[in-house]
């Protein structure tokens, strides 16, 4: 989702100030659903530029060591020639006529187009260079739901192939979004498309995809699909940042109460961490090991890194 300006300045100056006030771990952190974050409206590439560096300042704050990162493709180039260290990229797709989706603005002019091609799916020869360069180092946030494509729909069988062959690891938009989506910047989208047990033919096609569910509402259906499948992982956007404490306290009991906190991984899917970082950090029934793990450990074992955790990764 893409923010206006003056909301996304207004995020910064709030986290600023909850960075100085507000007691948080100094736990390393790795923020597994990041997005591009560019203002809206466009105020060139000087104030583009500006804003990245106050969003580093922002993840400093907050320990955040490492980030997944999705967007059009342009500003994923914008942010990786600031950050190479700091973010790995994803592409977004599929997008309905080559835009990204935009829920919750009713009307936005400025809304970009997912690649330079302008498709709605990317090529997928263009995609295998992307990976074997490693420019792209993962893949989604995929927006099917928006895009109305059904997450076995036979377009995305090339891209899951292709995923699992590069070892790639994939992030699926679940569950729901702002309210009346269909009727503003979406309209195919549809809550069905969205339901987590729709993955599973993909993860009976693809045993070997690492599949990461955006959005993770705790439910029967979901902690089943967890049991089945090993190679499920799940993050909590946006809960950590917009439930109370104890509203979001009582979701994250539910996973570890089902034996699941070790496939929880931290997600923002917001400028604003500090709310999200909080949330976990003051979740008084989490061990200091749970809390590890949750806010990095379940994370670098999931992206098959080592060392990003502890502080001996070395820079890309």
């Amino acid at each position: 989702m893409r923010i206006p300006l003056t909301l996304l300045l207004l995020n910064l100056a709030v986290s600023s100030v909850n960075a100085q006030t507000v007691s948080t771990s100094t736990r390393p952190v790795i923020d597994m659903h990041m997005h591009t974050w560019l203002p809206d409206p466009p105020d060139g590439r000087d104030s583009a530029r500006a804003y990245i560096r106050g969003i580093l300042a922002q993840l400093d704050s907050f320990q955040v060591v490492l980030g997944v990162m999705s967007g059009p493709e342009e500003e994923l180039d914008l942010w990786a020639s600031m950050a190479s260290n700091r973010v790995l990229l994803a592409p977004v797709f599929p997008c309905d006529h080559g835009l990204m989706p935009d829920p919750g603005v009713t009307a936005n002019p400025h809304r970009s187009y997912c690649f330079r091609s302008r498709k709605e799916f990317p090529d997928t020869a263009w995609l295998r260079r992307q990976f074997r360069s490693g420019r792209f180092r993962a893949m989604g946030e995929l927006t099917n739901q928006y895009a109305g494509v059904a997450f076995d729909d036979p377009r995305m069988m090339p891209y899951y192939a292709l995923a699992q062959e590069f070892d790639v690891p994939v992030a699926f938009h679940t569950n729901g979004s702002f309210p009346l989506t269909a009727q503003g910047c979406c309209p195919k989208f549809r809550l069905r498309l969205g339901d987590p047990i729709q993955l599973e033919d993909v993860l009976v096609k693809f045993p070997r995809l690492r599949v990461q569910i955006m959005h993770g509402w705790p439910s029967d259906q979901l902690f089943a699909m967890l049991y089945q499948y090993p190679q499920l992982v799940v993050d909590l956007s946006p809960w950590a940042a917009l439930m109370p404490a104890p509203a979001f306290h009582a979701l994250l009991r539910k996973y570890k109460d089902a034996g699941y906190l070790d496939r929880v991984l931290f997600g923002t899917d917001y400028p604003n961490i500090s709310q999200a970082v909080t949330a976990f950090t003051s979740a008084d029934f989490l061990s200091p090991a749970e809390l590890d793990g949750v806010l990095c450990g379940n994370a670098e074992r999931f992206l098959r890194l080592s060392g990003v955790c502890n502080g001996s990764r070395k820079q890309q």
